[in-house]
């Protein structure tokens, strides 16, 4: 890697003990593979139905943990409450200073818990497939045109690359 989206030989550039210069942008290496992977390895139906699954999956599996956030968040919200019944009894006099210390004791380890047991401030954002494209000339997965044929913008970059690979 030698930035975030250029891929090549590190070494080339940090130690100048390889001789290889050559890099492809990180976009151009995985539209290439996905181009082969359309075109010459998968079944357009299989490789419709890996991208229909995968994104299922992923987005089930944010979902999941996404359900695990709204709940931490519902619980925080629940120890607020109570924390502010406790106080209003309080300012009527209705409890003594020790319970509402002893109440606030028992509540900071489960709010600490909730803050703690959900990384992720906000819900996550469902996953969608990008729009892989291919040389075949059709979609990949032709109901959903997910893998599409290669637009002119592309196939000008590919025609400028000055990586060879």
């Amino acid at each position: 890697m030698i930035s975030k989206d250029l891929l090549g030989c590190s070494t080339a550039r940090n130690k100048g003990t390889c001789d290889n210069r050559m890099n492809i942008r990180r976009d151009e290496l995985e539209a290439r593979v996905l181009n082969a992977l359309c075109t010459r390895l998968v079944d357009p139906d299989l490789f419709a139905e890996f991208c229909d699954a995968y994104t299922r999956e992923t987005n089930r599996l944010r979902m999941e943990s996404g359900a695990g956030i709204d709940k931490a968040e519902t619980e925080l919200k629940r120890i607020a409450r109570e924390e502010e019944k406790l106080m209003d009894l309080y300012m009527r006099d209705a409890l003594s200073i020790e319970v509402v210390r002893s109440a606030a004791t028992s509540c900071a380890p489960a709010r600490w818990s909730c803050r703690t047991s959900s990384p992720m401030p906000t819900s996550p954002r469902p996953c969608c497939i990008p729009r892989w494209r291919c040389n075949t000339g059709h979609g990949c997965n032709s109901s959903t045109r997910r893998c599409r044929a290669t637009t002119r913008r592309n196939a000008s970059r590919r025609r400028r690359s000055s990586a060879r690979w």
